[in-house]
């Protein structure tokens, strides 16, 4: 188990040298998620821009810029995959991933790129919710910012792709912590 208070304190150390008044913050746990259906994909995926809504299940982003005064201090990111549910409600996540989506890249970037992973990374081939699989750690602490534009893009490799006829759900689950300054 992972000691979230000394997390917590570095979020706040990163957001306070970025200048932001921390002080009477509302500051909450949070687990910003999205998910989608890699059925038939490749090249670049782009998994949240202006019209995207909030629905749960499907995504905790509402469009793709937070609100004034609110900030999101990355501290782990895990992804989850699915190839046995028809339908994105009922994803148990506990299924092995395709190459094609183990050998891609996630990268989330805002005025600059704040985090470029390979998938490898950050998915087991025994994932799901289970004793040996948790969040990866990142220790860099990326910030997203309010009123900034958000790119969250899938890239897969050059010629690869989920092949149509395949189901597979993907979760990208990035943990954190949300500081309200407003």
């Amino acid at each position: 188990m992972d000691n979230r208070q000394v997390q917590l304190e570095r979020s706040n150390h990163v957001l306070t040298a970025m200048g932001v008044d921390t002080r009477n913050a509302k500051v909450m746990d949070r687990t910003q998620y999205i998910t989608f259906d890699a059925k038939g994909k490749s090249s670049v995926v782009l998994l949240i821009d202006s019209n995207t809504k909030k629905l749960v299940g499907e995504t905790s982003f509402d469009a793709n810029k937070l609100n004034k005064g609110r900030y999101f201090v990355i501290d782990g990111i895990r992804i989850l995959t699915e190839d046995t549910a028809t339908n994105l409600h009922e994803a148990a996540w506990k299924s092995i991933a395709h190459g094609a989506i183990v050998n891609s890249e996630l990268k989330i970037a805002q005025d600059e790129d704040l985090l470029l992973l390979p998938i490898s990374d950050l998915v087991s081939q025994l994932n799901g919710i289970n004793e040996g699989y948790n969040f990866r750690s990142i220790a860099s602490a990326p910030v997203i910012v309010p009123e900034k534009e958000i790119n969250i893009s899938w890239q897969f490799p050059q010629g690869a792709s989920v092949p149509a006829s395949q189901t597979q759900f993907v979760r990208i689950e990035l943990r954190g912590f949300e500081f309200l300054t407003n």
